[in-house]
Protein backbone atom coordinates (compact mmCIF):
# COMPACT_ATOMS: atom_id res chain seq x y z
CA UNK A 1 0.00 0.00 0.00
CA UNK A 2 3.10 2.34 0.90
CA UNK A 3 4.79 1.49 -2.16
CA UNK A 4 1.38 2.23 -4.41
CA UNK A 5 1.12 5.91 -2.23
CA UNK A 6 4.76 6.85 -3.24
CA UNK A 7 4.26 6.19 -6.81
CA UNK A 8 1.14 8.44 -6.57
CA UNK A 9 3.16 11.19 -5.05
CA UNK A 10 5.80 10.33 -7.66
CA UNK A 11 3.56 10.49 -10.71
CA UNK A 12 2.42 13.72 -9.49
CA UNK A 13 5.08 15.87 -8.91
CA UNK A 14 6.62 14.60 -12.15
CA UNK A 15 3.75 15.70 -14.11
CA UNK A 16 4.29 19.31 -13.81
CA UNK A 17 7.96 18.88 -14.72
CA UNK A 18 7.15 16.92 -17.63
CA UNK A 19 4.25 19.28 -18.99
CA UNK A 20 6.75 22.30 -19.09
CA UNK A 21 9.29 20.32 -20.75
CA UNK A 22 6.49 19.40 -23.75
CA UNK A 23 5.76 23.23 -23.83
CA UNK A 24 9.70 23.94 -23.80
CA UNK A 25 10.03 21.67 -27.12
CA UNK A 26 7.11 23.27 -28.50
CA UNK A 27 7.15 26.94 -27.40
CA UNK A 28 7.24 27.88 -31.01
CA UNK A 29 4.82 26.13 -32.77
CA UNK A 30 1.57 28.67 -31.99
CA UNK A 31 -1.89 27.64 -31.50
CA UNK A 32 -4.31 31.16 -32.25
CA UNK A 33 -5.79 32.67 -30.00
CA UNK A 34 -3.06 32.71 -27.00
CA UNK A 35 -1.59 35.73 -25.47
CA UNK A 36 1.29 36.42 -27.46
CA UNK A 37 4.72 37.26 -25.48
CA UNK A 38 7.45 39.54 -26.40
CA UNK A 39 10.38 37.66 -27.81
CA UNK A 40 12.50 40.74 -28.64
CA UNK A 41 13.20 43.20 -30.54
CA UNK A 42 14.35 44.33 -33.96
CA UNK A 43 16.99 46.69 -34.31
CA UNK A 44 16.51 49.78 -37.30
CA UNK A 45 17.68 47.93 -40.78
CA UNK A 46 17.97 49.25 -44.06
CA UNK A 47 17.80 46.73 -47.00
CA UNK A 48 17.11 47.01 -51.20
CA UNK A 49 13.39 45.87 -52.16
CA UNK A 50 12.80 44.39 -55.40
CA UNK A 51 11.71 47.21 -56.80
CA UNK A 52 15.32 48.40 -56.52
CA UNK A 53 14.95 51.06 -53.76
CA UNK A 54 15.92 51.51 -50.66
CA UNK A 55 13.28 50.37 -47.39
CA UNK A 56 13.97 51.59 -44.04
CA UNK A 57 12.35 49.43 -41.14
CA UNK A 58 11.17 52.83 -40.57
CA UNK A 59 8.20 52.08 -42.75
CA UNK A 60 7.42 48.67 -41.40
CA UNK A 61 6.27 50.58 -37.81
CA UNK A 62 2.81 50.39 -37.06
CA UNK A 63 2.34 47.30 -38.97
CA UNK A 64 2.49 44.04 -38.38
CA UNK A 65 4.19 41.66 -40.53
CA UNK A 66 5.90 38.45 -41.31
CA UNK A 67 9.29 37.71 -41.93
CA UNK A 68 10.91 34.77 -44.05
CA UNK A 69 14.25 33.50 -44.89
CA UNK A 70 14.90 32.10 -48.47
CA UNK A 71 16.97 31.82 -51.75
CA UNK A 72 16.00 31.88 -54.86
CA UNK A 73 17.61 29.00 -56.43
CA UNK A 74 16.45 27.00 -53.24
CA UNK A 75 15.68 23.68 -54.25
CA UNK A 76 14.35 22.31 -50.82
CA UNK A 77 12.10 24.14 -48.02
CA UNK A 78 12.43 27.44 -49.57
CA UNK A 79 9.55 27.03 -52.03
CA UNK A 80 7.26 25.23 -49.72
CA UNK A 81 8.20 28.72 -46.70
CA UNK A 82 7.14 31.07 -50.44
CA UNK A 83 4.17 28.52 -50.97
CA UNK A 84 2.77 28.94 -47.04
CA UNK A 85 3.88 32.49 -47.22
CA UNK A 86 0.94 32.97 -50.31
CA UNK A 87 -1.33 31.70 -48.45
CA UNK A 88 -0.95 34.03 -46.05
CA UNK A 89 -0.83 36.63 -48.62
CA UNK A 90 -5.00 35.23 -49.70
CA UNK A 91 -5.75 34.98 -46.01
CA UNK A 92 -4.77 38.61 -44.95
CA UNK A 93 -4.94 40.40 -48.38
CA UNK A 94 -7.30 42.64 -47.20
CA UNK A 95 -5.76 44.13 -44.66
CA UNK A 96 -3.95 46.88 -45.32
CA UNK A 97 -2.22 46.70 -41.97
CA UNK A 98 -0.22 43.70 -42.56
CA UNK A 99 2.87 42.77 -44.37
CA UNK A 100 5.20 39.95 -45.39
CA UNK A 101 9.26 40.21 -45.67
CA UNK A 102 11.28 38.03 -47.30
CA UNK A 103 14.80 37.99 -46.69
CA UNK A 104 17.23 36.64 -49.56
CA UNK A 105 20.19 34.79 -47.39
CA UNK A 106 22.03 35.12 -50.38
CA UNK A 107 22.04 38.30 -51.30
CA UNK A 108 25.25 38.11 -53.44
CA UNK A 109 22.78 36.21 -56.15
CA UNK A 110 19.86 37.36 -55.34
CA UNK A 111 19.44 40.90 -57.18
CA UNK A 112 16.58 43.04 -56.98
CA UNK A 113 16.09 41.91 -60.83
CA UNK A 114 16.26 38.46 -59.50
CA UNK A 115 13.92 38.94 -56.60
CA UNK A 116 11.61 40.32 -58.88
CA UNK A 117 11.08 37.41 -61.30
CA UNK A 118 11.16 34.81 -57.96
CA UNK A 119 8.18 37.26 -56.70
CA UNK A 120 5.60 36.71 -59.44
CA UNK A 121 6.14 32.72 -58.76
CA UNK A 122 3.81 33.61 -55.94
CA UNK A 123 1.92 36.42 -57.32
CA UNK A 124 3.11 38.30 -54.72
CA UNK A 125 1.67 41.91 -53.86
CA UNK A 126 3.96 44.95 -54.71
CA UNK A 127 2.61 46.87 -52.19
CA UNK A 128 1.88 43.83 -49.68
CA UNK A 129 4.74 41.43 -50.14
CA UNK A 130 8.23 42.83 -50.15
CA UNK A 131 11.73 41.09 -50.94
CA UNK A 132 14.95 42.33 -49.40
CA UNK A 133 18.82 42.05 -50.70
CA UNK A 134 21.69 43.66 -49.37
CA UNK A 135 25.11 43.66 -48.21
CA UNK A 136 25.60 39.62 -47.10
CA UNK A 137 27.28 40.87 -43.69
CA UNK A 138 24.44 43.31 -43.24
CA UNK A 139 21.59 40.55 -43.93
CA UNK A 140 23.39 37.87 -42.02
CA UNK A 141 24.13 40.47 -39.13
CA UNK A 142 20.40 41.18 -38.87
CA UNK A 143 19.24 37.48 -38.87
CA UNK A 144 21.59 36.54 -36.54
CA UNK A 145 21.44 39.69 -34.15
CA UNK A 146 17.77 40.83 -34.91
CA UNK A 147 15.67 37.19 -35.75
CA UNK A 148 18.17 35.28 -33.80
CA UNK A 149 17.85 33.01 -36.60
CA UNK A 150 21.02 30.86 -38.41
CA UNK A 151 22.16 30.93 -42.36
CA UNK A 152 25.02 29.75 -42.97
CA UNK A 153 27.28 28.10 -45.63
CA UNK A 154 27.76 24.38 -45.49
CA UNK A 155 29.71 22.02 -47.88
CA UNK A 156 28.38 23.98 -50.84
CA UNK A 157 25.13 24.41 -49.46
CA UNK A 158 23.12 27.39 -47.93
CA UNK A 159 21.80 26.21 -44.32
CA UNK A 160 18.87 28.41 -42.94
CA UNK A 161 15.60 28.89 -40.87
CA UNK A 162 12.45 27.49 -42.13
CA UNK A 163 10.83 29.48 -39.23
CA UNK A 164 8.19 32.17 -39.89
CA UNK A 165 8.79 35.49 -37.58
CA UNK A 166 5.75 36.99 -36.45
CA UNK A 167 6.48 41.26 -35.41
CA UNK A 168 4.03 43.48 -34.55
CA UNK A 169 3.44 47.29 -34.99
CA UNK A 170 6.52 48.11 -32.89
CA UNK A 171 8.67 46.03 -34.21
CA UNK A 172 8.41 42.90 -31.52
CA UNK A 173 8.68 39.83 -32.29
CA UNK A 174 5.90 38.20 -31.10
CA UNK A 175 6.16 34.07 -32.38
CA UNK A 176 8.17 32.17 -34.16
CA UNK A 177 6.32 29.03 -36.61
CA UNK A 178 7.44 26.22 -39.10
CA UNK A 179 6.68 28.04 -41.93
CA UNK A 180 6.76 24.50 -43.74
CA UNK A 181 3.72 22.99 -42.27
CA UNK A 182 0.45 24.48 -43.12
CA UNK A 183 -1.10 24.35 -39.35
CA UNK A 184 1.45 26.32 -38.21
CA UNK A 185 0.79 28.77 -40.94
CA UNK A 186 -2.65 28.82 -39.95
CA UNK A 187 -2.01 29.78 -36.34
CA UNK A 188 0.37 32.77 -37.31
CA UNK A 189 -2.42 33.69 -39.49
CA UNK A 190 -4.52 33.66 -36.44
CA UNK A 191 -2.39 35.64 -34.14
CA UNK A 192 -1.46 38.15 -37.17
CA UNK A 193 -5.16 38.87 -37.26
CA UNK A 194 -5.09 39.27 -33.48
CA UNK A 195 -2.12 41.63 -33.42
CA UNK A 196 -3.73 43.94 -36.08
CA UNK A 197 -7.38 43.80 -34.10
CA UNK A 198 -5.42 44.58 -30.83
CA UNK A 199 -2.63 47.46 -32.82
CA UNK A 200 -4.93 50.28 -31.33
Amino acid sequence: MKRKLILVVVALAAFPMIGMALFTSMKDIRVGGKELQVLGSLPEFTLQERNGKSLSSKELKGKVWVAGFIFTHCGGQCPLISAQMERLQRKLHHRSQFRLVSFSVDPTRDTPKVLSAYAKKYSADDNQWLFLTGETETVNGLLRNGFHVGAELKDGDIIHSDKLVLIDSKGQIRGYYDGTDPAAVDALAADAKHLIHNAG
